[in-house]
């Protein structure tokens, strides 16, 4: 799960109403999320974070009335850009040593399979070692 958070995006957080939401209090039923109020985000804003890095979700009132919520960014929402950068920082994939030329890569001739070829039967082979 991936937590994407910059200073625009938190102050987008906390001034984006939620449709209905924004009727609700902080006494009212919302299951196991955590609630808190604006001072207490801003105090305790890491360990909000933390939560929510660990699938919490955490509603943030304003004198009663549900302002925002804060919840994990779903892989989906985040661009490319950003899940292959924490790939690389990760070590799962290598940064490119240069640009891709796509007209010459897709110049080159592909590779010929052999007639009654079968890749379970290669993975097979290959996994025992033969």
């Amino acid at each position: 799960m991936f937590l994407s958070c910059s200073l625009a995006v938190l102050a987008g957080v906390f001034h984006r109403l939620a449709g209905r939401l924004d009727q609700l209090r902080p006494d009212d039923h919302i299951g196991h999320m955590k609630r808190a109020n604006v001072s207490q985000a801003k105090s305790r804003l890491s360990s909000y974070l933390n939560d929510v890095q660990r699938g919490e979700t955490v509603l943030i009132f304003d004198r009663d009335r549900l302002v925002a919520r804060l919840e994990p960014v779903a892989a989906a929402d985040i661009p490319e850009s950003e899940r292959v950068k924490a790939l690389i920082k990760a070590g799962a994939a290598s940064a490119p040593r240069r640009q891709l030329d796509v007209g010459a890569f897709l110049a080159r001739p592909r590779p010929q399979v052999p007639a009654g070829a079968s890749a379970v039967n290669a993975l097979i082979r290959d996994r025992e070692g033969t």
